[in-house]
């Protein structure tokens, strides 16, 4: 039993990296359906959010609690949901200003809607690298 955890886990990484390898050649990415596939990621996602790691955040809220020793007076036992969504927002924020400073690099006005092309292909600023960078690594 203990020896089928690391080859999953090694199949699961080879099977990631093909993954990088092939999807530059799919060219049926590239056009509208593509949202489909999209879609269906997006909802795989929510899928996992709510079936499995919200309940084993349920279950976590003590230990987080613990974790803590009351530093913020059970805060955080109580409101493990809030950190979450923190951490969530946290993530969106670092998205969106890379977009900004992608958009703004290219010399396009800074919409909603999805990014052109050439803002993709422009980049972002050595210092929201460093931000992304320093906020994954923390």
């Amino acid at each position: 039993m203990t020896t089928t955890i690391p080859f999953l886990a090694a199949l699961a990484a080879v099977v990631l990296a093909l993954v990088h390898v092939v999807t530059p050649t799919l060219r049926f990415l590239d056009g509208s359906p593509r949202s489909i596939w999209l879609s269906a990621a997006g909802g795989v996602a929510v899928a996992y959010v709510f079936v499995h790691f919200l309940p084993e955040l349920a279950d976590g809220e003590a230990s987080v609690g613990r974790m803590a020793g009351g530093t913020f007076g059970g805060f955080s036992e109580r409101h493990v949901y809030l950190i979450a969504l923190a951490g969530l927002m946290a993530f969106y924020g670092l998205d969106r200003l890379a977009k900004v400073d992608r958009s703004r690099r290219a010399g396009l006005a800074v919409t909603d809607a999805r990014s052109s092309t050439a803002a993709s292909d422009v980049g972002t600023g050595v210092g929201v690298f460093c931000i992304h960078m320093a906020s994954f690594g923390l």
